[in-house]
């Protein structure tokens, strides 16, 4: 989009862009796989995955492997079902997640190094 000098309004052109983008991994994570056969299994069977509120994550699957009821309560964030965090991670949010920590000196490969409650994490 572009403002020429005493245009009225904006020109907009599309072009194709400049590089190509990233590869991303096509199909289900292996935790939303986990994820899904659990539910499927225990919570509902005449839903579909995607229609579960939950957000599968890497940690709950690895913590939890074999174990359904386990896995479902950690993705819900359940308190009696955390994840076990990988060092140099903290569980953070209502949810529980693992959020890598940070500092000045550790700075964070994604997100915003922010306080979070007596230390610093990356979100």
């Amino acid at each position: 989009i572009k403002m020429p000098d005493g245009a009225a309004i904006p020109e907009i052109a599309f072009s194709k862009p400049l590089s190509a983008p990233p590869d991303v991994p096509r199909g289900p994570s292996p935790s939303a796989e986990a994820y899904c056969a659990c539910a499927q299994k225990q919570v509902a069977l005449d839903k579909a995955c995607s229609d579960h509120n939950a957000v599968p994550s890497e940690p709950c699957a690895r913590s939890y492997a074999g174990n359904c009821e386990k896995l479902l309560q950690c993705t819900e964030g359940a308190e009696t079902a955390l994840p076990t965090c990988a060092t140099g991670e903290a569980h953070v949010g209502a949810a529980h997640r693992c959020t890598p920590l940070c500092t000045d000196a550790v700075p964070c490969a994604k997100g915003t190094c922010s306080d979070w409650q007596e230390g610093r994490v990356c979100l």
